[in-house]
């Protein structure tokens, strides 16, 4: 009976599902998978009170299966308590931390909720061109204070290359773009390296991010650098937008100052991390510039070199950088939507061979500039690019790869 209710389901026959699943859980009160389907039959019939009380019911009979609570978050979600959505769905990744459909979905609920919470796009785009960078990564940072769930399988991926390799152990850690910390298990890190370092342009970030994760900073181990553009041009934006360009001579002293920018980074550290920094930078670039601009392309790419000298040049002879890349989004390629972390690899290569990445972040191109580009080449001994994985942030879901870099010990 089950199984042909499911048949019917697939093939769009809710109410022939309805039926024969109404009469499996009256003979079979306890089937989780029937109420589960029932639920979502009601659904897909336009009946909420009846849907609600299925899934009520798959949860008080399996409240140990992830699956009960997503099929109670989607229904809360399609009657727009959001919050009780957003609930089931974070007990969902509590029982089952690898449930892709459950952060796709809580990614989706946190997003309508934040969009409720805030003024018109209009108002946003003004407050953000009044102020600058540094008020636009402000509002990004706010966007995903809440999202430690949402980040958990990118934080283990990022934490696990932070603790890749025992020569690391007890040395000094950088991280540049720590924002909210929610990609960072501190207390892991805190335990493997004797210094940590947190970086980022948005100081009230990484004060919130420690805070949350219940870490004493600043203390001796772990320093908090607020205030700090990477880029040494990030003043330069203040009051422009894309749709009031800037001359092009202003543009070229601006991609001057970009390749040669100064900027006061944790030194001689044994690792260094650059935690997808380069697409929210590209990002800002054509929030404030315009992707259309003549000289976007030019001071893109004297952004993201220096950014590489400077990551780099920041680690001692013999230790690593890292450049953790967000190489495309679902809004991109929507099939990121349902793609599991065993058909990735594959996707990504279509990706590649059909360009559908992000400007400034193929993690390829990026390996091939330190092999390239003197200025980098000169510091560098080994570049990989790792398998990719999946990262979740409100609304979209990314595929994200890591460069690797060990840097050379300068010859005698």
């Amino acid at each position: 009976m089950l199984e042909e209710a499911r048949n019917h389901f697939r093939g769009g026959r809710y109410d022939a599902a309805r039926r024969l699943l109404s009469q499996r859980v009256a003979q079979i009160p306890g089937d989780v998978d029937a109420w589960q389907l029932l639920a979502v039959s009601h659904l897909h019939l336009g009946q909420p009170v009846e849907a609600r009380a299925a899934a009520q019911k798959a949860v008080a009979f399996g409240p140990e299966r992830a699956s009960s609570h997503l099929t109670l978050g989607q229904v809360m979600q399609q009657q727009d308590e959001l919050l009780a959505a957003e609930t089931a769905y974070r007990k969902a990744i509590e029982l089952n931390p690898n449930f892709h459909q459950a952060y796709q979905k809580l990614g989706i609920v946190l997003e309508e909720r934040w969009q409720t919470q805030q003024p018109p796009s209009d108002v946003q785009a003004g407050n953000d061109s009044a102020h600058g960078v540094r008020s636009w990564q402000s509002r990004f940072n706010q966007s995903t204070r809440a999202c430690w769930e949402l980040f958990t399988p990118h934080r283990r991926r990022v934490t696990s290359l932070l603790l890749d390799e025992p020569a690391d152990r007890h040395g000094s850690l950088s991280v540049l773009g720590a924002g909210n910390c929610n990609d960072l298990d501190l207390k892991q890190l805190c335990r493997f390296y004797s210094t940590v370092h947190l970086v980022d342009i948005d100081e009230r970030s990484i004060v919130e991010g420690t805070k949350a994760q219940q870490i004493e900073a600043p203390s001796e181990q772990l320093q908090l650098h607020g205030g700090v553009d990477v880029t040494g041009v990030a003043h330069w934006f203040d009051g422009r937008t894309a749709e009031h360009p800037a001359e092009t001579s202003e543009l070229l002293d601006c991609i001057q100052q970009a390749r040669t920018a100064r900027v006061n980074l944790p030194g001689n550290v044994d690792v260094a991390i650059s935690i997808c920094l380069l697409s929210q930078l590209m990002t800002a670039l054509d929030t404030f510039i315009g992707a259309a601009h003549a000289e976007f392309t030019r001071l893109a790419a004297a952004i993201r070199t220096r950014h590489l000298e400077l990551l780099i040049g920041s680690v001692r002879p013999g230790g690593r950088a890292l450049v953790v890349t967000d190489v495309a989004s679902s809004e991109m390629v929507p099939e990121l939507r349902s793609c599991g972390q065993k058909q990735l690899p594959k996707l990504l290569e279509r990706i590649m061979t059909e360009e559908r990445f992000l400007t400034g972040v193929n993690p390829f191109h990026l390996q091939r500039l330190c092999r390239d580009v003197p200025s980098l080449s000169a510091q560098v001994e080994q570049v990989r690019v790792s398998h990719p994985w999946l990262w979740y942030l409100p609304g979209k879901t990314y595929v994200v790869c890591a460069m690797s870099v060990t840097r050379s010990n300068p010859v005698p």
